[in-house]
């Protein structure tokens, strides 16, 4: 019979020190794949589906699932939880009813502001502080200093899971990513009402927008940069969209200084 191996379990919260590099690489953390898609190297190559994935939870997009867990407050107060959803950003969580008996005194909306820890199975402990609070649960803002592996283990965990993401986002040997230097966009939907957005990555041939006016699909948007660019909205999700340019973009103007944001 094979021997079930245990879940991995993480400390999110302390690995993001650089006085744990040592051992944040022995617990496996993925470094490389973690710098491609969150602004340290301006180039981005290949995706595959992982890193799709990491790219998504990176930037916030958020996941309707159970994972139980254990929360603290800082003055000792505990409880079990369970998530209702999760992103790298925040956490929606709800007590286990098991627990509601011995730890209900941690509902207090005094704690609203207060830190919290948080240790999910197959996540790992990281911190952030709570934002609202009712009877049944309450919403954490996850530390800006967890986001960035908390975004690679929810991808991990998709991964595993084998939660896939409707999203086509070119790539290949041929096809270079760029993470442009200014980020905030405007564009216009199809009914010629201008938008905001932020661009987390593009090529010669799509864009990936994360905002929170998403024009349907198929439709045709317009940005503003050099030129105009037109361009269909091919892949939308809960955050965001990906649009593929009706012309691609010509090499002379292409660059991580390209800016969509003059209308």
């Amino acid at each position: 019979m094979t021997e079930k191996k245990p879940t991995p379990r993480y400390n999110i919260w302390s690995h993001t020190r650089q006085d744990d590099a040592d051992e944040h690489k022995a617990h496996g953390f993925i470094e490389n794949k973690t710098q491609s898609i969150s602004g340290s190297t301006s180039h981005i190559t290949k995706l595959d589906d992982l890193q799709t994935s990491m790219l998504l939870y990176g930037y916030g997009l958020p996941i309707e699932t159970a994972i139980d867990g254990v929360c603290k407050i800082g003055n000792g107060q505990s409880a079990q939880c369970t998530t209702k959803s999760i992103s790298s950003e925040s956490v929606d969580l709800i007590y286990k009813k098991s627990s509601l008996g011995t730890s209900k005194p941690i509902y207090n909306k005094s704690h609203v502001g207060s830190t919290i820890a948080l240790d999910l199975e197959e996540i790992g402990t990281f911190e952030g502080v709570i934002t609202s609070q009712n009877k049944d649960g309450f919403q954490v803002a996850v530390d800006s200093s967890c986001q960035s592996q908390l975004g690679t283990r929810l991808a991990d965990m998709a991964d595993r899971r084998g939660i896939k993401h409707n999203v086509s986002i070119a790539a290949g040997p041929g096809v270079t990513r760029v993470e442009p230097t200014n980020k905030n966009c405007s564009f216009k939907d199809p009914a010629g009402i201008l938008r905001k957005g932020i661009m987390v990555n593009l090529s010669q041939t799509d864009v990936l927008i994360r905002t929170t006016n998403i024009p349907s699909t198929p439709s045709i948007i317009s940005f503003k940069g050099p030129r105009t660019y037109a361009a269909e909205v091919t892949s939308t999700f809960a955050i965001g969209f990906v649009a593929k340019f009706c012309n691609p973009i010509p090499a002379s103007e292409f660059s991580k200084d390209i800016q969509f944001v003059d209308f």
